[in-house]
């Protein structure tokens, strides 16, 4: 791959992460004479995988541990981040900063924070029309300036300015604590779950006295975790499961994640009645406040989730012009809705803080509480 420039994708390999976009890009280069000129690693896997053309300079991994893609990133020049939607924070943007590898992506709010560092693309342009204005420019000077502006942002996601900003909130040191990390479910590849598993290794890294993961799903197969969502307003399984853990430790807090499938809204209830910890939300996502986050490609689209009627043309707009498809839809939509409002009546009434990993969440989601919840920003880390 000598005189190529590098290009890593590493992600959900689906529309909403714009990959169908990055197999746009592979077709213009075939018919053109930038061929030679570009290498692209590919890794992960979902709807589009097998979508991927077989063309020279081209290498998909499929799905790798966080440790293989990160020594083949270490060896990119560049890392393609075009997500379609509402991104919470950028996790796979930081991961290439912190190596010193610019990342290339569309004008979205979320990875504003990143400042310098990143090439950004209008998004009415063509991706192949910027990439092909990169390879062309060779100029080791000005690329040595973008890297080393990647260190500098990447120094202000480190551990030790999580560690004081965690501390900060929890208003002791973290070498006192005992801490419990709660989550709805797990899946077998990334988002939440790694960012949970961690977060975990590095409180105990940090000193920590005591610290839980608890996972709600039980079950791996699909057909459980359908069943499971039966028992979603009065899960018993994590209600009790909890009850032992709280019964047999004295938590100094209650660090919940993803609370939408399994967790509520007994566990909440009961974890805040039965304990004196601190609880705390993560907010990864907007499943509690759009029918579909992962359809929701600009701030003009965001709603009071509060409003029936609001969340009901939310999601209708999702499923096309199709009428009879809508009507089907309803009861599944307004089912949602009801329990997303459930859920956010007792996150309003037993949280303590409600966490985002960003700055330009912190009114988003403050938006969507009638009455004043406190929400801080705990930045995610490299």
């Amino acid at each position: 791959m000598k005189n190529k420039t590098v290009f890593i994708f590493a992600w959900r390999l689906t529309v909403e992460k714009w990959f169908d976009m990055v197999l746009w890009l592979c077709e213009d280069i075939v018919w053109t004479t930038l061929e030679e000129s570009i290498h692209l690693h590919i890794f992960g896997s979902w709807s589009l995988q097998n979508n991927i053309p077989h063309y020279s300079f081209i290498t998909y991994h499929w799905f790798q541990t966080k440790d293989v893609v990160m020594q083949t990133r270490k060896k990119c020049h560049y890392c393609l981040v075009p997500s379609r939607f509402l991104e919470t924070f950028g996790l796979t943007a930081l991961d290439s900063i912190s190596l010193w590898v610019p990342v290339v992506w569309y004008k979205k709010w979320w990875l504003a924070q990143f400042g310098e560092g990143v090439i950004q693309i209008p998004e009415n342009e063509k991706l192949y029309k910027h990439i092909k204005s990169i390879i062309n420019s060779k100029s080791e000077a000005e690329y040595s300036i973008l890297s080393k502006k990647c260190i500098w942002i990447a120094k202000e996601y480190s551990w030790q300015n999580r560690k004081n900003q965690f501390e900060t909130s929890l208003w002791r040191p973290i070498q006192w604590s005992k801490i419990m990390l709660v989550s709805d479910y797990t899946n077998n590849i990334g988002g939440i779950e790694s960012y949970i598993q961690i977060v975990s290794n590095k409180l105990k890294e940090f000193g920590a006295k005591h610290v839980s993961i608890v996972w709600a799903d039980v079950w791996n197969a699909t057909v459980m975790r359908y069943i499971l969502l039966l028992f979603s307003p009065y899960n018993f399984i994590i209600k009790n499961r909890l009850k032992k853990l709280i019964k047999n430790t004295n938590y100094d807090l209650i660090w919940r994640h993803s609370v939408q499938r399994f967790v509520w809204p007994a566990p909440i209830r009961f974890v805040s009645k039965k304990t004196h910890s601190l609880q705390w939300i993560m907010t990864h996502d907007f499943g509690l406040y759009h029918p579909f986050p992962s359809q929701v490609y600009s701030e003009d689209q965001l709603i009071d989730s509060n409003s029936f009627l609001q969340r009901m043309e939310a999601g209708y707009k999702c499923f096309g012009s199709s009428l009879l498809y809508k009507i089907l839809r309803s009861v599944p939509l307004f089912l949602k809705y009801l329990s997303s409002k459930k859920i956010k009546k007792e996150l309003a009434k037993n949280i303590d803080t409600f966490l985002v990993p960003s700055v330009y969440m912190k009114n988003i989601l403050q938006n969507q509480y009638k009455k004043d919840v406190i929400v801080k920003t705990l930045s995610h880390v490299i």
